[in-house]
């Protein structure tokens, strides 16, 4: 089954389709890049594993392309995922608490996030 997608920025003649499941996967976009050189709607294709983007320049309907790449297992395009409902505070939170946590699998449970903020501690008088 292909990944998803979803489209980031669109206009005429120009979409950015994201697909966040295969970031940082080179052969995967390569691979995406050269099929969607195919493609009779297009005009050209660039693509980034590091933000897990391809940048369609197309003179055809979007959906034309949609089909292409559905049809050819290249990815699925879905509608854009909602923003968080949480709010900042909440989403700061729980960043805070992963950072946390893998700092303390890192060292082993002898350092957390705030003793890693605070940096090396003087003692002596």
């Amino acid at each position: 089954m292909p990944p998803t997608s979803f489209i980031a920025h669109q206009m005429p003649g120009r979409t950015r389709i994201r697909i966040p499941a295969m970031r940082r996967n080179e052969a995967y976009f390569q691979n995406v890049q050269k099929a969607l050189q195919e493609c009779n709607g297009g005009a050209g294709v660039e693509t980034n594993p590091l933000s897990a983007s391809v940048l369609v320049y197309h003179f055809s309907s979007l959906e034309e392309i949609k089909e292409f790449a559905e049809g050819r297992n290249l990815f699925l395009i879905e509608a854009k995922p909602e923003p968080s409902k949480a709010l900042p505070s909440e989403r700061i939170s729980a960043r805070l608490k992963s950072l946390d946590q893998r700092i303390m699998a890192i060292t082993g449970g002898m350092l957390d996030g705030q003793a890693a903020a605070l940096g090396p501690v003087a003692c002596g008088g």
